[in-house]
């Protein structure tokens, strides 16, 4: 995968669960609880950054590039 620009909006994360479900309490404690440790961080960088196409940001390359456009 590769990240094109900034984001265009981030609302975090949503797990649905039924309503009056006994889940709903131990998934978002879980969730803080990762969140928390840093984890969340970790995993968002290693899929969205880390693994990119482009390799890292100054790998040395000094071509000038273009901003994508789209026309209608």
């Amino acid at each position: 995968t590769m990240k094109v620009g900034g984001n265009l909006d981030s609302k975090g994360y949503g797990i649905a669960t039924p309503k009056g479900s006994s889940l709903r309490n131990a998934v978002n404690l879980a969730v803080l609880k990762l969140n928390e440790q840093g984890l969340l961080d970790k995993l968002k960088n290693k899929w969205w950054y880390d693994k990119g196409e482009c390799g890292a940001k100054d790998s040395g390359s000094k071509e000038k590039t273009s901003a994508l456009s789209l026309s209608n």
